[in-house]
């Protein structure tokens, strides 16, 4: 692993977050987690995440959205964004997720050696 990162990550579903959230501990990095696109885009502001492991179906404000309004408020290569999603609806989510400003596109259940290594190769 390289250096410690911080990942914030977000979905809608506690359950979800929760057990990501234990996960990226156990991988040795700092993890928070945040249920609702409103509440990431004013926690992204304090934390400061290496990277944000989002689910893009979310009510209110979806991950796609939220995508769009940290690349505006970031437009460096940080935060990593990697986009979460329980199913895979075609060439169009890609898309869009890309359009948003997405760097990954993974599928629920998230794979743990996946993740890490999406995780450890973000620069700090």
């Amino acid at each position: 692993m390289k250096s410690p990162k911080r990942v914030l990550v977000v979905d809608d579903n506690q359950d979800i977050v929760s057990t990501t959230v234990f996960l990226v501990r156990d991988m040795g990095h700092d993890s928070e987690g945040c249920l609702s696109g409103q509440e990431a885009l004013e926690f992204v502001q304090t934390y400061d995440p290496d990277v944000v492991v989002m689910d893009l179906a979310m009510p209110g404000i979806s991950g796609f959205e939220v995508a769009q309004q940290i690349r505006q408020r970031f437009p460096g290569p940080r935060p990593v964004l990697i986009a979460v999603t329980g199913e895979l609806k075609g060439p169009l989510d890609l898309m869009l997720s890309n359009k948003s400003g997405f760097d990954h596109y993974i599928l629920k259940p998230a794979d743990p050696k996946t993740l890490a290594g999406l995780i450890d190769q973000a620069e700090r």
